[in-house]
């Protein structure tokens, strides 16, 4: 659950919105991509346990998360993810690499940066300049039996499309 001082209640915000289609309509489709699909309450969901493993990281409201991927839902729950629990979300350009993914991110502030597995080798290759970052680990999609207000061990389980994060 998102800190009080967050509105999730609502549909002043973009997860308040969701939440309120996931209590509304909870079996209807909210996202596509590819051959996959979410319904509200999975989607809601998932965002919720995003949210429980940026906590897990580390990460306290005004610190930033940061996004390097093709077209994935990952972006968007991890935006809705970090506005939740009061983290800034940066999105980084995929085709941003070397030393100009290094400025972009240092400039930002990033403290975990998630990356898409296709563009995880050319980051990786960046990762010693970040000033923020001293370890490499692997991500994926959240599990669904993750409690959020009680981050587990292991919070990500590996799936080969989905973005890994480059941790503190």
């Amino acid at each position: 659950m998102p800190p009080a001082d967050v509105s999730t209640d609502t549909t002043e915000t973009l997860v308040g919105m969701v939440e309120q289609h996931a209590q509304r309509r909870p079996d209807e489709i909210a996202i596509h991509f590819g051959e996959r699909h979410w319904s509200w309450a999975q989607w809601a969901s998932r965002i919720r346990q995003a949210a429980g493993a940026l906590r897990a990281t580390g990460l306290q409201r005004g610190q930033v998360v940061a996004f390097l991927d093709k077209n994935h839902p990952g972006c968007l729950e991890t935006l809705l993810a970090a506005t939740s629990i009061g983290v800034v979300a940066t999105i980084v350009n995929w085709r941003v690499i070397g030393d100009e993914l290094v400025h972009v991110l240092n400039d930002s502030g990033a403290r975990v940066l998630f990356v898409g597995a296709e563009l995880s080798p050319r980051s990786r290759r960046s990762a010693r300049k970040f000033r923020a970052w001293s370890a490499l680990s692997s991500w994926a999609a959240p599990t669904t039996n993750m409690n959020p207000c009680s981050p587990p061990r292991h919070p990500w389980q590996s799936t080969p499309t989905s973005p890994t994060p480059i941790l503190p």
